[in-house]
């Protein structure tokens, strides 16, 4: 048995098999809300692992131009509690932090829940007890915070592999800045106002959120295709988004300037340096390394394989010729 199996048995057989993506029973209903664009590898996984967290996902789809949408009705069609909504391209820009407040007002309104936490489609909460944590940590304010741990791929073997989230990502042996993600309690998320990226609620110093003894598994690199398609399409949505500050899309247009440079063909190793520097601030020289002995868990288990694979591959070149083609749409609408 090599060094690598003998790690996975040990975590699969402790941390593993206690995670709230195998066994827990689902207590606290908690409503999952996504905002995706172009996830089709990794949306089927999304799904499936964080159905075992969320009572239900609600997924808000920013114009995708790949098979999202057709992952998602498929993964419906299977039983997952999973409702989609295609969001409109008016012309009329895009504000992440308005659309996501403005829904999330409305989801607390309308369904019956205990807490509602608003991610993205490469995020997976790790929390045990969920319940217990969720209730403690909101008992003197609306809502919590839950922190980044961003996870790195050690092969170029995505779609290859049975479980590739389990198998094929380790976490970074340190996170260069430390990011959070909020977990609001239904009552407070009826007024709540979301910061860009959902990383904590406006004037949230005066509220003081516990930060909780969990973790936000965070995927945000699987391949040189997937980085590539997410950084370009990423930094020029967001240098047309109404009222963009400046620097506020740093990591996106470093990668993109990065990839663009490499005329779109990076490198394994390039691929797990982009990862490795996600959301690192220029001032942080330490660059972090995997780390293979780690007491945070793989994410999902052994059997969370993507069924769906001739959909979930990602044609670079077709994802920026469709968003090309939708700035082109879009600045002829009357």
């Amino acid at each position: 048995m090599g060094l690598l199996q003998l790690f996975d048995r040990i975590l699969g057989t402790t941390l593993a098999k206690n995670s709230t993506h195998s066994s827990e029973v689902k207590r606290a209903r908690i409503i999952g809300v996504a905002m995706v664009k172009n996830e089709a590898d990794i949306i089927e996984l999304f799904i499936k692992i964080n159905s075992r967290i969320f009572s239900e996902i609600l997924i808000l789809d920013h114009q995708s131009s790949d098979t999202t949408a057709a992952i998602i009705t498929k993964c419906q069609s299977w039983g997952y509690r999973v409702k989609y909504k295609l969001l409109e391209n008016d012309g009329s820009g895009f504000n992440q932090a308005e659309i996501m407040t403005n829904y999330i007002q409305q989801v607390a309104q309308d369904i019956d829940c205990d807490y509602i936490m608003p991610i993205d489609a490469d995020e997976f909460p790790f929390i045990r007890p969920v319940e217990k944590i969720l209730s403690q940590a909101t008992r003197t304010c609306g809502y919590c915070l839950i922190p980044w741990v961003t996870y790195c791929p050690i092969n170029d073997e995505y779609l290859s592999t049975t479980a590739p989230l389990y198998s094929n990502f380790r976490p970074r042996n340190f996170e260069p800045d430390q990011y959070y993600k909020v977990i609001l309690t239904k009552d407070f998320a009826k007024t709540v106002k979301l910061t860009t990226g959902n990383h904590n609620v406006v004037e949230g110093e005066k509220y003081k959120p516990k930060k909780i003894k969990g973790i936000l598994q965070h995927v945000p690199v699987r391949s040189a295709a997937q980085i590539s398609s997410k950084a370009i399409i990423g930094s020029a949505t967001l240098k047309i988004t109404k009222n963009h500050k400046a620097g506020e899309s740093f990591h996106w247009d470093d990668m993109a300037e990065r990839i663009s440079r490499k005329n779109m063909e990076i490198s394994q190793a390039e691929t797990l340096n982009i990862a490795l520097n996600y959301a690192k601030l220029k001032k942080n020289k330490r660059t972090p390394r995997i780390s293979f002995f780690t007491l945070y868990p793989p994410i999902g288990t052994p059997e969370d394989s993507i069924e769906l694979k001739d959909l979930a591959k990602v044609d670079l070149r077709k994802n920026l010729e469709a968003f090309k083609l939708s700035q082109v749409a879009t600045s002829q609408t009357p």
